[in-house]
């Protein structure tokens, strides 16, 4: 037992890697590697839904991919304006070719990208224009989108056209029925 090492030994002197990694593997993790590098510099696809006044999907190779429109926020489905917000994007994207460009992926799974249509005009930008949807500021401080919102304000376009009452920003929304919305739920447990 003398100069016998302990452990398993190496077989054909590959290395640890490939020991546990066969050709196949490597292959297939290098596709799908691949597609993520693709996806993660533009795609292109048609919209086929819209969710909501920033949110929308497309076909990308035969599938369909969530879209979180990168820095800006709509109004919520029951918020004031929710549905025309929607109907907004509608206009812009629905059945349209779109050239997507991620930005990130949020906590939901969701690509979060700038959305072009006809490689030219900005969606997101056109929706803060268009007083469609608010710069969410958190994320984004461009000067471009601030301008545009501020020019929708005084022009009072879209969202900015209702008393200020019912202007209340997502993000604001979102924090003050999200108590609500559980405290119902738990009491339903019950």
């Amino acid at each position: 037992m003398v100069g016998r090492r302990r452990g398993r030994a190496r077989r054909g002197g590959r290395g640890l890697l490939f020991s546990r990694w066969r050709g196949s593997h490597l292959v297939v993790l290098l596709v799908v590697l691949l597609g993520f590098v693709v996806f993660s510099v533009w795609s292109e696809g048609r919209v086929h839904r819209v969710v909501d006044g920033d949110t929308l999907e497309f076909m990308y190779q035969w599938r369909s991919v969530r879209v979180r429109l990168w820095g800006v926020d709509a109004p919520e489905k029951d918020q004031p304006y929710g549905e025309a917000s929607r109907e907004c994007l509608a206009r812009l994207v629905l059945w349209e070719k779109v050239v997507v460009v991620p930005r990130d992926t949020d906590r939901y799974g969701r690509v979060v990208a700038v959305v072009y249509v006809d490689d030219t005009v900005n969606v997101n930008l056109r929706l803060v224009r268009e007083g469609c949807a608010w710069v969410y500021r958190r994320y984004n401080r461009e000067e471009e989108f601030v301008r545009a919102e501020e020019e929708a304000r005084v022009r009072g376009l879209g969202l900015w056209g209702l008393p200020a009452s019912q202007r209340i920003p997502p993000w604001e929304w979102r924090r003050k029925n999200r108590g609500v919305y559980f405290k119902e739920k738990r009491e339903s447990w019950r």
